[in-house]
């Protein structure tokens, strides 16, 4: 389960960088709004962070419940990770603001690995 969560953690850290590259190629290369750019990049490494779910991390067979389940989770732990991250940073100073993302953000990546580990990619 450790080697599983390690390459859903790079994984993961892989697509945050992609998402942070591809955003600002989007808005510095074609010179799209900054919103649309973001989107874009959501968009596309949304679709690779769950193929790799599912073929490299979990091996698992495609199917739409599959899907389903992996966009609730994700909507569901990226919404609470941003509202505890506001909520945190309203206790403690803005100088603060990097840690508690890096923590709340690590804390709900290990969450959603167990979520889906346990409930979404299960081998039949």
């Amino acid at each position: 389960m450790y080697k599983k969560l390690l390459k859903f953690l790079s994984f993961g850290l892989l697509t945050y960088w992609s998402n942070v590259g591809i955003t600002y190629v989007c808005m510095y290369t074609f010179l799209l709004w900054a919103s649309l750019s973001y989107w874009i990049a959501l968009l596309f490494t949304t679709t690779i962070s769950f193929l790799i779910s599912l073929k490299s991390v979990f091996n698992v067979e495609f199917t739409i419940t599959i899907l389903y389940k992996y966009l609730l989770i994700l909507f569901s732990m990226n919404i609470s990770n941003y509202f505890l991250v506001l909520h945190l940073n309203n206790f403690y100073s803005q100088g603060m603001l990097f840690w508690i993302i890096i923590l709340v953000t690590t804390f709900f990546a290990v969450v959603k690995f167990i979520l889906y580990d346990k409930f979404v990619f299960i081998k039949k």
